[in-house]
């Protein structure tokens, strides 16, 4: 992935990110993909927050009730438009999604007649997830 999508912009330069891992469960190491790491200790406020400047969306992978919780929370901020930006919400793994964990239906329901209904997707393929962000960011 870092082959594909290197850090340096169209200049050169390479741009800094910040990883804000929850460090709450053992589980989720921080990503390789920050130039810097930082931590807040109460995880509803690091959530909030980088859902906040997610504007080019989230990509949700199978997860349990923490990443359950940061799709409702993030569908509350859409679903409102509370930071004045409707982004991206794209789901990886179809079954998991529906069945597994069904939390794609109730979504889309919820989601219906509002603006993030059409931001909205589900999918197994890595190279969709890309396509849709991709989209997104051009319109922009």
């Amino acid at each position: 992935m870092k082959q594909k999508y290197p850090l340096q912009d169209k200049n050169g330069q390479y741009p800094e990110s910040l990883g804000i891992p929850t460090w709450l469960y053992g589980h989720e190491p921080p990503t390789i993909f920050a130039t810097h790491i930082a931590k807040l200790f109460a995880n509803s406020v690091r959530e909030e927050g980088l859902l906040a400047i997610a504007k080019y969306g989230v990509i949700y992978s199978p997860g349990s009730a923490g990443t359950i919780q940061e799709i409702f929370q993030d569908a509350c901020q859409n679903h409102y438009n509370s930071f004045g930006v409707v982004s991206p919400m794209i789901f990886l793994g179809e079954d998991y999604w529906k069945s597994k964990k069904p939390v794609f239906p109730l979504l889309a329901q919820l989601a219906a007649g509002r603006e993030y209904s059409s931001l909205l997707a589900i999918t197994d393929s890595v190279d969709e997830v890309i396509q849709q962000i991709e989209k997104f960011a051009a319109t922009l």
